[in-house]
């Protein structure tokens, strides 16, 4: 009975330093747990303070990395540069979640290669970042029956994936989006035919203004021509007036000494007339164009040309004259031959055939001029 007691006292039961243990087992987990929680609420708290968002925000964030700040910081700008991107990963990670918490049904190994090819193939076009691999069992292996039911299906299925990628082939050189190089071509014949419309306008536009050009340099040379022409009209009006004004001046030279030869022979006259008293004289009333009135004496058997010298050496005399009777009205033609040649001036009919007939300047007899007769000097330059 005392063995009893004894062994019972000694038997199992919490001693002191089993429960000493457990204490510190459960106060190192509740340390642990504290500061775990301490450096969560830490790395929540520098999350908002760096990238200012909300509370729940940041935790989720912090969970999907892992709690890891710099990964959560990391995603989260990336999702706000690239929103589309991080949509389509976290649906293809929620996925791959997915797929690796179910496992797989067993599929032919083609199936497993296609889709191995399809995602490969996908990610390199979409330009994503690459993920982490996702653990995946590995694969059962395959049984002799499905084995054999490969290998015989493998023909059908190089046939039917042969003939599929074909008819997509021709499918889409046919009717199909074009593709890249075609639209190159395109544009490049797009360009080519710009190019060409560009070069006929410019073409076009040079002749345009080509024969703007010529047709301003027809009208300049024209405008030049008759420039010209004005040019040499004027220099030939001035050459023709300093000729008419040198002739003019050496006429009138010449009439000043021819003057001054008749008047010395009419004063000869003037004296043979006043000493031969008894020979009949007939008296002439000379009026000059400004009205002054001159009288000379003559004999009537004299020529008309000594009434023109008497005019011509009057001081009042025009240079180029011709006498009139007023009554009745008549032309005297008395100009000598060297008064003609100066003047240019053309003999009267009647003065021709007199020439003709050997008489050269009528007398005042023969004109009808007997004892008076009243002579106008008329000016013919004015």
């Amino acid at each position: 009975m005392a063995d009893q007691i004894q062994n019972a006292s000694q038997s199992p039961g919490p001693s002191k330093n089993n429960l000493n243990d457990n204490t510190n087992n459960i106060g190192a987990q509740q340390n642990g747990e504290s500061l775990e929680n301490n450096n969560e609420h830490s790395n929540i708290f520098m999350f908002k303070e760096i990238c200012g968002i909300d509370d729940e925000t940041a935790e989720q964030l912090l969970q999907e990395s892992g709690g890891d700040l710099e990964a959560a910081i990391h995603q989260f700008f990336f999702s706000r540069d690239h929103p589309e991107i991080l949509e389509n990963q976290n649906n293809e990670n929620h996925e791959e979640l997915l797929r690796h918490r179910r496992p797989r049904q067993p599929s032919p190994i083609f199936d497993e290669f296609n889709d191995e090819m399809r995602a490969l193939l996908n990610q390199n076009l979409s330009g994503a970042p690459r993920q982490l691999p996702v653990q995946r069992a590995p694969p059962r292996q395959l049984s002799w029956i499905e084995m054999f039911k490969a290998l015989v299906l493998l023909p059908f299925r190089l046939f039917y994936w042969t003939f599929s990628e074909c008819i997509n082939f021709f499918y889409h050189f046919l009717v199909g989006p074009p593709t890249p190089p075609a639209i190159v071509n395109r544009e490049r014949n797009n360009v080519q035919q710009r190019d060409f419309v560009n070069v006929v306008q410019d073409r076009i536009l040079m002749n345009e203004q080509q024969n703007e050009y010529n047709r301003a340099l027809a009208i300049d040379r024209q405008k030049a021509e008759e420039r010209k022409q004005l040019e040499q009209q004027r220099l030939l009006e001035e050459r023709r007036v300093k000729e008419a004004a040198e002739r003019a001046r050496a006429r009138t030279e010449r009439l000043c000494r021819k003057r001054e030869e008749i008047k010395a022979n009419e004063n000869l006259d003037e004296a043979i007339l006043a000493s031969d008293p008894k020979s009949e004289i007939i008296r002439i009333r000379i009026t000059f164009p400004n009205g002054v009135h001159a009288e000379r004496r003559f004999r009537q058997n004299d020529s008309l040309e000594r009434l023109f010298n008497a005019v011509f050496i009057h001081p009042e005399c025009p240079e180029h004259f011709s006498l009139v009777v007023n009554f009745p009205f008549s032309r005297l033609y008395c100009a000598p031959d060297w008064y003609l040649n100066e003047f240019e001036q053309k003999e009267n009919d009647e003065v021709v055939v007199a020439k003709q007939n050997g008489i050269l300047i009528k007398t005042f007899a023969e004109c009808g001029l007997k004892y008076s007769a009243n002579v106008m000097v008329q000016d013919d330059d004015a």
